[in-house]
């Protein structure tokens, strides 16, 4: 009998220690950094009358990606950059004969309905909640967060979270944060990733 209590003590404290990891991991994945070193600087501060300003047809593929080691050009058309990959819920296989585009529709202050469509068809529309902040950039609500096995002990974590704002030209900007990490009792690895996308507004 005596031996039970000690075995079941134990098993409270390894329960208690496991909670506690994940408790940690929680407080990590929410506490998920922005960088303001990929935020160009010709954005514009918005306030909450200049929400319908996001209103209007975008380009799907950026021209311009910004992350910590500057800016270069997007030429080329791949699923990896495209405005859908981080705002849509499909799989769409884009037909490169065809040109894209994205329709965003301001519904309130705090949703915003983002139109994908072809030349030919309307692909798929999202609506996605959001708050504009004191930075003057609105953080979406899709973030992503997805974890395997326990945090620090055996397992990993991926995160990603986006905010959308627009530059002096009114083209849409993209950041996004990303974060993978994990370890092994205790002895952690990972890596951060944050940038940047612009995309030419079309009218």
């Amino acid at each position: 009998m005596r031996d039970r209590c000690v075995q079941a003590k134990k098993m409270k404290t390894v329960i208690k220690n496991i909670g506690l990891c994940i408790s940690v991991a929680l407080v990590l994945v929410s506490c998920s950094i922005f960088s303001p070193k990929v935020i160009p600087g010709d954005k514009i501060h918005l306030q909450q009358t200049d929400l319908d300003k996001f209103s209007g047809t975008y380009k799907l593929f950026p021209y311009l990606e910004i992350d910590e080691n500057g800016s270069f050009p997007r030429k080329e058309k791949n699923a990896y950059t495209n405005l859908h990959n981080y705002i849509g819920e499909k799989t769409i296989e884009f037909d490169s004969t065809l040109n894209y585009s994205v329709n965003i529709q301001v519904l309130s202050q705090n949703r915003l309905l983002f139109i994908f469509q072809s030349d030919k068809e309307v692909l798929e529309q999202i609506e996605i909640n959001g708050e504009l902040k004191k930075d003057g950039l609105f953080y979406l609500d899709n973030n992503i967060r997805e974890c395997d096995g326990i945090p620090y002990v055996l397992g990993r974590c991926y995160i990603r979270k986006g905010r959308v704002g627009l530059t002096k030209e009114n083209d849409l900007l993209l950041n996004i944060a990303r974060e993978n990490f994990g370890g092994f009792l205790f002895l952690s690895s990972g890596r951060k990733i944050n940038s940047t996308l612009i995309y030419k507004k079309m009218q």
